[in-house]
């Protein structure tokens, strides 16, 4: 079924396919990211077993660099994960269900996800600034500010808000029956 759009429309469908492109890219470029911090985490494990067990030489920053990592490259790749529905899924009751309630279900536990994930960016934004604005530091081997480690949380989760937000209009064209042109 062909549709004739008004040029406005036509506007923001446009501006809506170019961000949606730009998001995916972004998603794929920090998982990308996330991938190369997985592996250093491997390279410092390694380094610090042989250190320890061979040379009787424990590196004292190694477990809090690895913590850091670990918690960057959860942020950076959740989103791409959610995107290509790559995380824990239980489908049980949807295998049950016809396409219609299927459809249905789909759009509230992804609208479900968009506001849960939006809470978690609105109040780790508002605790990066103040831990910014206050200069807190994580008082540890390495002394770095505070603000570093919350604000990827804040990073992560808004990206899955925007992956939550894409797959919750994604299930509404499917419910309606429209094919999805946003993914």
């Amino acid at each position: 079924m062909q549709h004739s759009f008004s040029p406005l429309t036509c506007f923001f469908i446009n501006a809506i396919k170019k961000i949606n492109r730009f998001l995916q890219l972004l998603v794929t470029l920090l998982a990308a990211i996330a991938a190369i911090f997985y592996l250093l985490i491997m390279v410092f494990i390694s380094y610090g077993v042989v250190m320890r067990y061979f040379f009787f030489a424990p590196v004292a920053w190694f477990t809090e660099i690895i913590e850091y990592l670990l918690l960057y490259s959860t942020m950076l790749g959740a989103a791409w994960l959610l995107e290509h529905d790559y995380h824990v899924n239980v489908d049980i009751i949807l295998m049950r269900l016809n396409k219609t309630w299927s459809n249905l279900l789909n759009i509230i536990t992804n609208i479900m996800g968009t506001c849960i994930c939006f809470l978690i960016f609105w109040f780790s934004l508002q605790s990066t600034l103040m831990h910014y604005h206050r200069n807190i530091l994580i008082i540890n081997v390495l002394m770095l500010p505070k603000h570093y480690m919350i604000g990827i949380i804040a990073l992560g989760f808004l990206l899955l808000t925007l992956q939550f937000a894409r797959k919750t209009c994604s299930s509404f064209l499917k419910f309606i029956g429209h094919a999805p042109g946003v993914n």
